[in-house]
C-alpha cells in the first residue's frame, strides 16, 4: 500500500505553547493537507472505459473524465494513522453491468487496518460524466473513527454555485458551502466541469497554479462499528458553462448525499450540575517562571473568577490552593498517547520543556526508562508522535497501550491528581492512536493481539473515568475528541477548533457543518452531558470581537459550554471580561431558523442571533411587549414597532439582544 507523501498541520497554539502538545486533539482533514501527495499510477494497470467521456484506472481506482482532450480525474485518500494511503491493486476482477440506460464497474479493495474500499462507478445514457460512490468498510472487530476525502487538481479557484461566482483565496485553503450543483472553472477560457453533490467542497492552499481541490462529508469523521459503513458520492461531467451544470445537477438523482449519519448513542450518567455551564476557561499558564503574572490573587480576582470552572495545563499545589480559596474547579491537563523520553530529547538538540517537569509524576512516565512503552510502527522503528516531528521534539513519542505499566502508570497520576483534590482531569487526543507493531518485531508482546493499540486506550479512557468517579460523582473527566463512544466514559467532551483555530479567520467548518453537529451534540447535551466548544478568536485583531461573539452565540444555540483559550482577554480585555460574565439564563426554547437563514434563541436575559452565511440578512424580530433592544456588542439601541424589529444580521455574526 502506497503512503502520500503529505505535509500535514495540526491546529497549534502559537509560541506561548510551541514546546507542549497542548489542545491539539483532532485528526488532519484535507484542508490541512499543504503539499499534493504524488498520484497513484501504474503504466500497466487496466483501464475500464465506460463511455466516451469516463474511465477507471484499475490499479488505484482513479476516476477520469474527459471531453474536448480536457481531462480531470479523482482520487480517494483515506485516514490511515498519521497519514493517507489511497486504493492500490483491487481484490478480484472488476465488477460490470450493462443495460439499456447504464453502464456500471465496480471495485474492491484492501486497506490497512482492517477495511475494504468499494468503488462503484456509474454512468447514465443521454446524461455526460459519471456518478462516483465510494464506501469504507470496517471489517475489523472494533469501532474505528473514519475519513477519508476525494481530491482532484485545482488550476483556478473560481466556483459558481446557485448562489453566485465564488473565488477562492489561492494562498489559503478555502471551504464552499454545499449547494446541489457547482461549476468547477478550469483554466482562463471559462471553460469547466459540473460537480453534483451535498457535500462539503473546498480547495487547498497553494503557491503554485495548481491546488487540491477535494470534498468531504459533512460528518467528516465518523466512528464506525464493525460492519459499518463510511460512503461519500458524487457526480461531474464536462459541461460547456454554469448553466448546463445546473441542469446536470437536477438530472443527477441517485446520490448518497452528505449527511450526518444517525447512530445510536449511549450517553451514560449525566455530568454534575456544576459542570454544565455556560463558559469554561482554558487557561494554560506555567506555574514556574512568572508564577505570579498569572497566578496572582489579583488575577484570580478580577480574571478567572469569571469562568465557572478551569482546565489548566499542569498547575502545581499553590495554584490549587488558591483556585480553592476562590471557589473555583479547577482540572489538570493529561495525555498518554504522547510520552517524552528525555534522553533522546536532550540528544536530539532540544530541551525538555517546563510543562513535562511540572506534570505530575513525570519521571515514572519518562520513556527512557520504559523503552517497552514505546509505540513501534510499520517499519520496526520508534514511532515519533506528529507533533514532535513537527516542532522538533525528537523525544515525543506515540505510546503502546498494550503495555500493563503504562497502564498502571496512568492510573497512578489519575489517583494521585484526585488525592491531591483536583476537581477532574482532561485527557488530550482522546480518540483513535496509530497501531503499534510491535510484536512484529519481536521488540514486545501483546498480551491481547486481537485487540488493536486503540481498543487498548478506550479502556484506559473507561479506567480513567471508573478512577476519577471512585473519589466522588461530583469529580469529572473532560476528553478531548467528539467521539459518539466518547459520551458515556466522559462527563464532558472537547470539540477543538469549532469554528476557527489559532490565527486564522476563516471559519473550520461550513454553516451546513455547524448546523448539522450543533443539532447532533445538542442531543448530548439534553442527555446532561458537556460539549465544550473550543473556539479560538482568529487573528488577533480588531476582528477578534466580532469572531468572538460569533462563536459564543453559536454555543448558545445548541447549548454548548463556550471557550476561548483566552484569547479575547488578550486582544481587549474589558471587552473579553464583559463577554465571559455574560449569564443570559436557561433558554425559554429551543433553537430555530427564522427568515434570512438566521437562527434565534430566546433566553430570559437576552435574545441571541446567530447568521452563519456570507452576506447580511434582514429579519423581522418579533418581540412582544418590547420597544427597544440594546445590541450587546455595540451597545446600539434599535426600536421597535408593535413589538417587531426591522435588523440587519451582518454575514458571520451574532447578536446578543437585551432590554435597554
Amino acid at each position: 500500500m502506497k503512503m502520500k507523501k503529505y505535509i500535514l498541520l495540526v491546529g497549534l497554539l502559537g509560541a506561548a505553547l510551541s514546546a507542549y502538545p497542548f489542545f491539539k486533539g483532532r485528526l488532519i482533514a484535507a484542508e490541512e493537507v499543504t503539499k499534493l501527495p504524488d498520484k497513484p499510477s501504474s503504466p500497466k494497470s487496466e483501464v475500464i472505459r465506460l463511455d466516451a467521456q469516463v474511465s477507471v484506472q484499475v490499479d488505484g481506482g482513479v476516476v477520469e473524465i474527459q471531453n474536448d482532450g480536457r481531462k480531470q480525474s479523482f482520487t480517494a485518500n483515506i485516514h490511515y494513522n498519521d497519514t493517507y494511503v489511497f486504493p492500490e491493486k483491487p481484490l478480484g476482477p472488476p465488477e460490470t453491468f450493462q443495460s439499456a440506460d447504464t453502464n456500471e464497474v465496480t471495485l474492491r479493495y484492501g486497506i490497512p487496518g482492517e477495511r475494504q474500499f468499494t468503488l462503484k462507478v456509474v454512468t447514465l445514457n443521454g446524461t455526460p460524466g459519471a456518478i462516483v460512490t465510494g464506501t469504507l468498510e470496517n471489517l475489523g472487530k472494533s469501532n474505528r473513527v473514519e475519513y477519508y476525502f476525494w481530491s482532484w487538481d485545482s488550476t483556478t479557484p473560481d466556483i459558481v454555485t446557485p448562489n453566485g461566482k465564488k473565488s477562492a483565496n489561492p494562498k489559503e485553503w478555502s471551504v464552499f458551502e454545499p449547494t446541489p450543483w457547482k461549476y468547477v472553472m478550469e483554466g482562463n477560457d471559462g471553460a469547466g466541469w459540473a460537480l453534483a453533490t451535498e457535500c462539503v467542497v473546498g480547495r487547498g492552499a497553494t503557491e503554485s497554479a495548481t491546488a487540491m481541490g477535494y470534498l468531504h462529508q459533512l460528518d467528516r469523521f465518523q466512528e464506525i462499528a464493525p460492519g459499518g459503513k463510511y460512503t461519500l458520492s458524487f457526480a461531474a461531467a464536462w459541461v460547456p458553462d454554469a448553466k448546463s451544470a445546473e441542469g446536470f445537477g437536477n438530472t443527477i438523482n441517485r446520490l448518497q448525499k452528505g449527511e450526518m449519519v444517525e447512530v445510536k448513542v449511549d450517553y451514560g450518567k449525566a455530568a454534575p450540575d456544576w459542570a454544565r455551564t455556560p463558559l469554561a476557561g482554558g487557561y494554560y499558564r506555567p506555574c514556574t517562571g512568572d508564577f505570579e503574572k498569572y497566578w496572582a490573587d489579583e488575577v484570580i480576582q478580577k480574571q478567572l473568577k469569571t469562568w465557572p470552572w478551569i482546565i489548566g495545563s499542569t498547575p502545581g499545589p499553590e495554584v490549587l490552593k488558591r483556585m480553592q480559596a476562590a471557589g473555583i474547579p479547577l482540572l489538570h491537563y493529561v495525555v498518554f498517547t504522547e510520552l517524552l523520553d528525555t534522553v533522546a530529547q536532550v540528544k536530539g538538540g532540544s530541551k525538555v520543556y517546563p510543562e513535562w517537569y511540572e506534570s505530575v509524576l513525570n519521571e515514572e512516565r519518562d520513556l527512557a526508562k520504559h523503552p517497552d512503552w514505546i509505540s513501534i510502527d510499520e517499519a520496526g522503528k520508534r514511532r515519533r508522535a506528529l507533533f514532535g516531528l513537527m516542532n522538533n521534539h525528537p523525544g515525543l513519542l506515540n505510546t503502546c497501550f498494550h503495555q500493563k505499566g503504562l497502564m498502571q502508570a496512568i492510573e497512578k497520576q489519575v489517583r494521585t491528581l484526585m488525592e491531591r483534590g483536583y476537581n477532574g482531569v482532561f485527557v488530550d487526543l482522546a480518540f483513535s492512536t496509530p497501531e503499534c507493531y510491535g510484536p512484529k518485531f519481536g521488540i514486545h508482546e501483546h498480551a491481547e493481539p486481537n485487540k488493536t493499540n486503540t481498543d487498548k486506550y478506550m479502556e484506559a479512557l473507561d479506567m480513567i473515568y471508573r478512577v476519577v468517579k471512585e473519589y466522588g460523582q461530583d469529580r469529572i473527566v473532560v476528553l478531548n475528541g467528539a467521539l459518539d463512544s466518547n459520551w458515556k466514559r466522559a462527563d464532558a467532551v472537547m470539540w477543538e477548533s469549532a469554528i476557527y483555530e489559532p490565527g486564522k479567520a476563516q471559519q473550520v467548518q461550513t454553516k451546513a457543518e455547524l448546523i448539522a453537529r450543533g443539532k447532533k451534540y445538542a442531543k448530548a447535551v439534553a442527555a446532561g452531558k458537556v460539549l465544550l466548544q473550543l473556539s479560538f478568536c482568529g487573528p488577533k485583531d480588531k476582528e477578534a470581537w466580532h469572531r468572538s461573539l460569533y462563536s459564543y452565540c453559536y454555543a448558545r444555540l445548541f447549548g454548548f459550554t463556550w471557550s476561548d483559550y483566552n484569547e479575547m482577554y488578550e486582544v481587549d480585555p474589558e471587552k473579553a471580561l464583559r463577554l465571559y460574565s455574560l449569564r443570559l439564563g436557561e433558554p425559554l426554547a429551543e433553537a430555530v431558523e427564522i427568515e434570512g437563514g438566521v437562527w434565534r434563541r430566546d433566553f430570559p436575559r437576552a435574545v441571541v442571533l446567530w447568521n452563519g452565511d456570507d452576506k447580511p440578512a434582514g429579519v423581522n424580530l418579533a418581540a412582544p411587549g418590547k420597544t427597544e433592544l440594546r445590541n450587546f456588542a455595540d451597545a446600539a439601541i434599535f426600536t421597535g414597532k408593535d413589538g417587531v424589529f426591522n435588523l440587519t444580521v451582518p454575514a458571520h455574526s451574532g447578536m446578543i439582544l437585551q432590554d435597554p
